[in-house]
């Protein structure tokens, strides 16, 4: 506090009133103790406490390598002397040097964990959980915008299904490598050799890891289901951290362990050629004895396999498996208190409870004999026997006869404890035993046994005392089993995410491989812009066996033709959108297009697409932008050939929405969108920008005006390295722009093919005309259709050079079923202003001495004159003069 009132707006309008879904909004006052340093302290104390109660977890510097397989992860950005302090001190060092206000909000992230107990996530953190977003390593940083404008997690109908995530992770067989790919999907890579190692490891599964097809990895997919499946360690990562914060269940703890155990031995198994079924019983000196590193050639692959299957994980594996009772786990019967063995020397504590527990459970039994006695001479005292009772004839081994004559009942040999509605320790006699002892509780009869059940008081005494021991017990071990989480498990727990970790890298990588055996699917080629032949020798040696025949050759036609130094490139060979591709059913086919921008100082960097709508635009620089960003992924792509340098950034900005919350309109947002896009293109080595009919919300004047300083600014030696797709429908930006820079930036359209369509006659008009409307039934769509005015086209989807002419807006109003009338009227409007446009256009560049021919102005003229004569003859009085008005103004631009 205060909040100003646009943050308040911008946070209601983001989370509401922080009432629904999953969200809290809190305030922090101003005056709080994260002023004047307190923000600082209340870090410092967090970390060091956190340290005090949870050791730092072991194989932390190797963590930084296995954080994320086939990523930067393995580069940290260190500050000064950070490099060479302990983890804590530097993570210390590093926090101190935070801006206050991200200083202030680590405060109170620190203490919302505390809340929940999950404080103990500092020991985690290192120097790069806190650096710069400048000095993110080596992944894109893509914006809400294009998120979303892509479609990259969620479709437009906000389903899962329909977005690239959807595509790529298909056929990801766990939860933790469809949570990779997700990772994956919005930090794309930036760093060609991280770009081509990813892209060498797809391609060697493509041909390895296929089932069934003779390969080193053939049965890699089979161990990540049967090692990962729902029914074990389906999603062993979240148990991991369920085990780091000490919640962990019994069988969470150890579905995770065994599916860590059992696809190492796997992956072991398929490299001594024995299968993939897992083997629990292999021991360590048996697993170190495989060579996994000869499993694959990709130093990716052979890193994911030897972290998942490190010798040292599995030894560990089998250690804490070891100290839990894995019959009563798999029998689901296993809590906290019975989940461990019983460990004189692991958990010395447990042994005295459990003891406790045995002498009150024996002074329990000792009782039943103590408590016979007194039921037998309870019987003697009521005068009913003997008071040794009578062994009758025909009760050998059942018990003693009491009383004699019609009193005789029998009491059983010895005693018993029973157990009804969870009521322990309840001695049952016969309904006809009266002799009971006066200070017994009666507690249940059941009449179809013919039993009563009682209390004795020394009975509930004993109880009493032995649910005490029991309750210590299971206070004990249920302590003993956080420790054991919280110090053996938690302890070796950045080994143990490796291996997961790992795990989950194959299976993304599986996936991927999956989608690259599609027919129609190509590796991308990425060159630095500094690479004399456009490849360097790794990717080279990835070439032979990543590309298809049909990409090669496009390659090799386009050697020569490499990007000169820091030089941008993008150059697709008959792309397809990937979602369409993946979707279209019923012998449906993606029109492909092919693209080629920049790659020098003398090429296009900028292309200019108009054309009709629904033409196809967007879907064209949707393809485009997805396509980049699946090739920077790792991912094959739709298409015969891609080659391509790598963008530090694609940014977008497609469609219109207000934000009412925000008091924004439509417009605002369109130019707040531009305005970002400007600001990071400025700031990056290589950009992609996809700007789609932009300046659409305001005046036709402004927006054409706004359009074309945006193009006229991209294309601006500021911005020699940001490759541009610009939509418009303002086909003067693309005539003008290019005429302006045709070495720089080139227009295209989207084909279609106009139909001819037969028009009905009537006896009351002429064709299509006035009388005709007339005739016509209102109701009838056949006769609107044919009857309509609105030129019809086929949209063909081809990329074609150019610029179109026309945009056939009211061929698609025509298409949504807007009335013939309607239709009619506003094909003649569109007919007067394109009239007048025209004309006006022709003087004017009559009056400047333009390159209009004297023919065409003749032309031009001649035919204003005519229809001003026209309009004369058929003036009936002055009120008729209007259109000869119109037309005289147009010509003198009045």
């Amino acid at each position: 506090e205060p909040v100003s009132s646009a943050t308040k707006r911008l946070i209601h309008a983001m989370f509401g009133d922080g009432g629904g879904g999953g969200v809290r909004v809190e305030v922090i006052d101003e005056t709080s103790g994260y002023k004047n340093g307190g923000a600082l302290e209340a870090v410092t104390k967090t970390v060091r406490e956190a340290s005090l109660e949870k050791p730092s977890p072991t194989g932390e510097k190797e963590d930084t390598q296995r954080i994320e397989p086939g990523t930067s992860g393995g580069t940290s950005e260190h500050h000064g002397s950070s490099q060479a302090l302990p983890p804590q001190e530097a993570l210390l060092s590093t926090l101190q040097r935070l801006p206050p206000q991200t200083l202030r909000a680590t405060a109170v992230a620190f203490d919302w964990l505390s809340q929940f107990g999950l404080a103990g996530v500092a020991t985690l953190l290192g120097t790069r959980s806190f650096r710069p977003m400048s000095l993110a390593s080596g992944e894109m940083r893509l914006s809400p915008n294009v998120i979303r404008q892509l479609e990259l997690l969620r479709s437009s109908d906000d389903t899962y299904k329909g977005s690239l995530l959807w595509l790529l992770s298909a056929n990801a067989v766990t939860a933790q490598g469809g949570r990779a790919l997700r990772r994956w999907v919005v930090g794309p890579l930036t760093d060609t050799n991280e770009i081509r190692a990813r892209l060498c490891a797809v391609a060697e599964l493509r041909d390895a890891a296929e089932p069934a097809m003779g390969g080193a990895l053939q049965d890699l997919g089979e161990a990540l289901t049967s090692c990962y499946s729902p029914k074990t360690g389906w999603d062993a990562e979240r148990y991991l951290a369920r085990v780091f914060h000490g919640t962990a269940t019994p069988a969470e703890l150890v579905n995770a362990l065994c599916a860590v155990k059992s696809f190492a031995n796997s992956i072991h198994g398929m490299a001594a050629g024995s299968g993939t079924k897992s083997k629990n019983n292999t021991s360590s000196q048996q697993t170190e004895s495989t060579n996994v590193d000869r499993l694959a050639t990709s130093p990716m692959l052979v890193h994911l396999l030897c972290e998942a299957s490190d010798p040292a994980v599995v030894h560990l594996c089998e250690t804490l498996l070891a100290a839990v009772d894995l019959e009563c786990v798999q029998h689901g019967k296993a809590t906290p208190a019975t989940a461990l063995r019983p460990d004189p020397v692991q958990f010395p504590e447990l042994e005295v409870t459990r003891s406790g527990v045995e002498v009150a459970v024996r002074a329990m039994d000792d009782l039943l004999p103590v408590l016979l006695e007194q039921l037998v001479s309870g019987s003697d005292g009521g005068g009913a026997g003997t008071s040794e009772g009578t062994k009758g004839k025909g009760t050998k081994g059942k018990g003693v006869v009491l009383g004699t004559g019609t009193k005789k009942h029998l009491l059983p040999a010895t005693l018993v404890y029973v157990t009804v509605a969870l009521v322990e320790f309840l001695i049952e006699l016969s309904d006809s035993f009266q002799n009971v002892p006066h200070d017994w509780v009666r507690v249940s009869t059941n009449k179809s046994k013919k039993v009563i059940r009682y209390h004795p008081p020394a009975v509930v005494e004993k109880a009493r005392a032995l649910e005490c021991a029991r309750e210590r017990h299971v206070t004990k071990c249920a302590a003993a089993w956080v420790s054991f989480l919280k110090v053996q498990c938690a302890g070796n727990f950045l080994a143990l995410r490796a291996a997961v970790r790992a795990a989950a890298g194959l299976d993304a990588l599986c996936s991927l491989a999956s989608l690259g055996r599609q027919d129609g699917y190509c590796a991308p080629e990425f060159v630095h812009g500094d690479d004399e032949g456009g490849l360097n020798e790794s990717s080279k040696e990835f070439g032979k066996g990543g590309l298809n025949e049909s990409s090669k050759e496009v390659s090799k036609d386009a050697s020569h033709d490499s990007p000169s130094t820091n030089a941008s490139l993008l150059e697709i060979t008959q792309g397809r959108h990937p979602i369409l591709d993946a979707t279209l059913v019923g012998g449906q086919r993606v029109v492909p297009n092919s693209l080629r921008l920049g790659g020098g100082e003398n090429q296009k960097k900028a292309l200019c697409i108009t054309g009709p709508n629904m033409g196809g635009k967007s879907v064209f620089v949707r393809q485009t932008a997805l396509l980049v960003l699946m090739a920077q992924i790792g991912s094959f792509v739709p298409a015969v050939a891609m080659r391509l340098t790598a963008f530090n950034g694609v940014h977008t900005r497609m469609g219109a929405s207000d934000n009412l919350a925000t008091g924004s309109s439509t417009f605002l947002e369109e130019m707040a969108e531009c305005a970002g896009i400007l600001a990071a293109v400025k700031t990056e080595a290589k950009s992609l920008v996809v700007l789609d009919e932009l300046g659409r919300g305001t005046s036709t004047h402004d927006g054409v005006a706004v359009a074309y300083a945006t193009l006229e600014h991209l294309l601006s030696a500021q911005n020699k390295n940001a490759l541009t797709l610009f939509v418009t429908h303002y086909p003067n930006v693309a005539r003008d722009v290019t005429a302006n820079h045709p070495t720089k930036c080139g227009a295209a359209f989207t084909a279609y093919a106009e139909k001819k369509k037969a028009v009905r006659k009537n006896s009351k008009g002429k064709d299509g005309g006035e009388g005709a409307e007339k005739d016509a039934p209102e109701d009838s769509e056949k006769d609107s259709e044919k009857n309509s005015p609105v030129v019809e086209i086929d949209f063909l989807y081809h990329i074609t050079p150019g610029v179109a002419h026309r945009s056939f807006g009211l061929n698609v109003a025509r298409m949504a079923g807007v009335p013939a009338s309607v239709l009619g009227a506003a094909a003649k409007k569109a007919s007067e202003l394109e009239r007048l446009t025209a004309t006006r256009a022709a003087r004017l560049e009559i009056a400047s001495g333009g390159n209009v021919s004297w023919e065409v102005a003749a032309d031009t003229t001649g035919k204003v004159m005519s229809r001003v004569v026209t309009a004369l003859k058929d003036a009936r009085d002055v009120h008729d003069l209007g259109a000869i008005q119109t037309e005289v103004r147009a010509w003198y631009g009045t």
